[in-house]
């Protein structure tokens, strides 16, 4: 649980570093309530999808190198937060979330920027992250997955 909470805090901190410009893409978020849990203690070869991880750097079992690593934002208070996934993902991105609305059955929308693109990310090949960490949003990383064209990331993902 505990490992759990500092991933979603993590995530969080790429959501609110950067206010969207007007060009920004305008894109409806998954609730975290219509994820299905990942099943991450089944073996990577039986899951359907490949199990991405977010995670305080400096928490990182030991032996995991950072082969890569992207500055979003470089202002106080600082977070460094480690994604790394157990099989290849496609088309990864970082992404950039601005508030811009709340209709009247409760869904919240968010302006979408693109910060940092990755063609695949491999398990040999874990991304750190920089960024300032000021509050909490549903999701900041985007992938392809093999049942959806697009699909956000949050800690049960």
């Amino acid at each position: 649980m505990k490992r759990t909470l500092l991933s979603f805090l993590g995530l969080s901190a790429l959501c609110a570093m950067l206010a969207a410009p007007a060009n920004a893409a305008s894109r409806d978020l998954t609730p975290f309530s219509e994820y299905k849990p990942a099943g991450e203690n089944a073996p990577a070869a039986n899951r359907a999808e490949p199990l991405v991880r977010a995670q305080w750097a400096k928490d990182a079992p030991a032996g995991i190198s950072v082969c890569g690593e992207f500055v979003a934002g470089s202002s106080e208070p600082q977070a460094k937060i480690l994604f790394s996934a157990d099989r290849a993902v496609k088309d990864f991105k970082v992404l950039a979330l601005a508030f811009e609305s709340v209709d009247e059955n409760g869904k919240v929308s968010f302006a979408v920027k693109e910060l940092y693109r990755l063609d695949q990310l491999a398990p040999e090949h874990p991304l750190a992250v920089v960024t300032t960490f000021f509050a909490t949003c549903p999701t900041t990383a985007s992938l392809t997955s093999a049942r959806t064209a697009r699909r956000g990331t949050s800690p049960s993902t």
